[in-house]
């Protein structure tokens, strides 16, 4: 199943999920804690490709190395294009929004329930 799937899924088990996640407060928090530090390791790997940017934009050099700069574009289309690593982790950081919301929301339905 693709992560955007999965993410789907989770938005609807947010917002219409039995009332059946039986945890305490405590266990609650510290799932959420685990997700949210995931999520924020994420994050941080993720602004950090915006760097890889930087890494000697010059144009090819007119005396050759012409493949040595070719390398380096398919390098950072492989980090930053539409099917890079920096859109898969925005899509897994999505992904964890969602699943921290859900665990949060199917945490209140049983609250209210008691």
């Amino acid at each position: 199943m693709a992560i955007g799937e999965l993410t789907s899924q989770m938005m609807a088990l947010k917002e219409h999920g039995e009332p059946d996640l039986q945890m305490s407060q405590a266990t609650r928090d510290a799932y959420v804690r685990e997700i949210t530090d995931y999520r924020d390791r994420l994050q941080t790997q993720h602004d950090n490709i915006k760097n890889l940017a930087d890494l000697g934009s010059a144009p090819p050099p007119p005396n050759g190395y012409l493949s040595a700069h070719e390398m380096k574009t398919r390098l950072e289309m492989n980090a930053t294009g539409l099917d890079g690593i920096q859109q898969m982790l925005r899509t897994y950081i999505a992904y964890l929004d969602e699943f921290k919301g859900t665990v949060e929301a199917a945490f209140n339905r049983v609250q209210s329930e008691a």
